[in-house]
């Protein structure tokens, strides 16, 4: 029966290997996840694994010798398995990544942070002032903190990394 397994690959191999299954005939998943970098104002885009040496085969493995074509594939560590069996996965498990994956199959991380937020100012010269979030622009970023600053409502747009939110005691 054709189920979805978990491939452990040899570091960094993960698209290589993806793609030998994928010649070959086999459906495979392997999610990746944009970041944002700063250098100073320079703002660059890295895609990274989102599972780092890990990769979904799509595979029927009640046939033996599909078995042995996997475990010696080029790059591949081995397949997760339990009492020395392959490990399937539920194919729900994978419908969900593929959900929150975009149609490059890339998970984008959001801005985590909701209007009417309490955050603290985490560095520059605004550093340890509280303010609230006014709105959110994932599109930029930055959000829009109002910051009250000696009986004076201050805005300030802010990128999502230089706040952190305040938790209720």
């Amino acid at each position: 029966m054709i189920q979805w397994y978990v491939i452990k690959t040899k570091p960094f191999r993960e698209d290589h290997v993806s793609k030998i299954f994928q010649n070959a005939g086999f459906e495979t998943f392997n999610p990746k996840l944009k970041e944002v970098n700063y250098r100073g104002t320079l703002k660059t885009y890295s895609i990274k694994p989102f599972f780092p040496t890990y990769l979904f085969l799509q595979i029927d493995f009640d046939r033996g010798e599909l078995i042995h074509l996997v475990k010696y594939t080029r790059g591949v560590s081995k397949i997760l398995c339990a009492e020395n069996k392959p490990l399937a996965l539920k194919s729900q498990i994978i419908k969900l990544l593929k959900s929150t994956c975009n149609e490059n199959g890339v998970v984008e991380k959001k801005v985590p942070f909701l209007a009417g937020s309490p955050v603290r100012v985490r560095k520059g010269i605004l550093k340890d002032l509280i303010g609230i979030i006014e709105k959110p622009i994932p599109s930029e970023e930055r959000i829009i903190v109002l910051l009250k600053l000696l009986n004076y409502n201050m805005k300030a747009s802010l990128h999502w990394t230089e706040v952190e939110l305040i938790r209720a005691a």
